[in-house]
């Protein structure tokens, strides 16, 4: 004789996002502000169609290529440039945000916000 038992396993989907600069601060116009952004599944499924967005910085570099499938525990790693303008001068700082979203999972925002070092 055969017993069977089911057991449901609790899933959770969640991306967990980073963004770092790789200056403190600007000065001049023209110059290029260099960004790291990750996103890591921190869940416990697999997600597929993980994509990270950064209006600021348009198209960004990615590895693997997006969309991507992330096993629990992997990240996808992209990494950008803005170019200061005469606004962000007069303005004295630089904020941007990203994003990751994967089938219907979005990751918390992540900003960064950077001075103007003449001020």
């Amino acid at each position: 004789q055969t017993a069977q038992a089911s057991v449901t396993v609790a899933q959770t989907r969640h991306i967990d996002l980073t963004k770092v600069e790789t200056q403190d601060a600007f000065g001049s116009v023209g110059q290029s502000l260099d960004y790291t952004i990750t996103a890591t599944n921190d869940g416990n499924v697999t997600l597929s169609d993980v994509e990270i967005s950064d209006p600021l910085l348009g198209t960004l570099s990615c590895a693997p290529l997006q969309p991507a499938a992330l096993a629990p525990g992997d990240t996808l790693v992209c990494t950008g440039s803005y170019t200061i303008t005469q606004a962000d001068l007069n303005a004295g700082l630089v904020t941007n945000t990203a994003v990751a979203s994967a089938d219907d999972t979005d990751s918390n925002t992540d900003d960064e916000t950077v001075t103007d070092n003449e001020r």
